[in-house]
């Protein structure tokens, strides 16, 4: 903390107004320590000096880890809410969506409401912001069932299908889905994993259940599409 405050201190006595590592920096700290009060001006300045919307979408709809009671959760949704809506109004542009901070609203599913709306706003508003968020792969829009007794393709795309609680949650399914009789004609299902990060032991032991395992790591988001 000591060293990115003297950074920030060295930056503005020397006219350093596009340097925005050490607010970015240290507004992340804070949010790792719990701080998130803090951590939400660093970031929006960050994100003002750098002209980053990705980053400025992150801070404006961060979220902390733990709560002091109840009246807090509510406080943090509302403000949430809030940053939501002028977000919208903002027509705020999102260029790289692979590269962006993470996914802030993650830590929603943890307060046991109804968020259903509030995903939905934020739908609308990555497809306002994110253009290449739309792609449609060409092959299925002459979409058509497969014949009867056709396996049915299904693929699962993620960060985590390495050693994170994804793999836990998703093993099971793929296992059932190994023996499933699928669609009409009781085909079953061909399964396709899109591997986004690195893999590792738990990515190749998901391999035994699936048909496919594609490595996704630094490919770029056209030739991912």
């Amino acid at each position: 903390e000591k060293a990115y405050l003297g950074s920030i201190e060295a930056a503005e006595a020397e006219g350093m107004d596009l340097f925005h590592h050490p607010y970015k920096n240290l507004g992340r700290l804070f949010e790792k320590n719990g701080r998130a009060r803090e951590a939400q001006p660093l970031l929006n300045k960050a994100a003002a000096m750098h002209k980053d919307d990705s980053l400025l979408f992150y801070s404006m709809l961060l979220l902390p880890y733990v709560y002091q009671d109840e009246d807090d959760v509510t406080a943090w949704r509302n403000d949430f809410a809030n940053n939501l809506k002028e977000l919208e109004g903002r027509k705020i542009q999102i260029k790289n969506p692979i590269a962006m901070e993470g996914v802030p609203q993650y830590y929603l599913s943890y307060h046991g409401r109804n968020d259903r709306q509030i995903n939905e706003q934020i739908a609308r508003l990555y497809r306002q912001a994110t253009p290449s968020a739309l792609f449609v792969a060409p092959h299925t829009r002459a979409y058509s069932p497969p014949p009867p007794a056709r396996p049915i393709t299904v693929g699962f795309i993620s960060l985590y299908f390495r050693d994170h609680s994804v793999s836990k949650m998703v093993a099971g399914l793929l296992q059932s889905l190994q023996t499933a009789k699928g669609g009409a004609g009781g085909g079953g299902f061909h399964t396709v994993l899109f591997q986004i990060g690195h893999q590792d032991a738990v990515t190749k032991t998901l391999s035994n259940f699936v048909s496919k395992v594609v490595s996704l790591q630094k490919t770029p988001l056209a030739k991912m599409q």
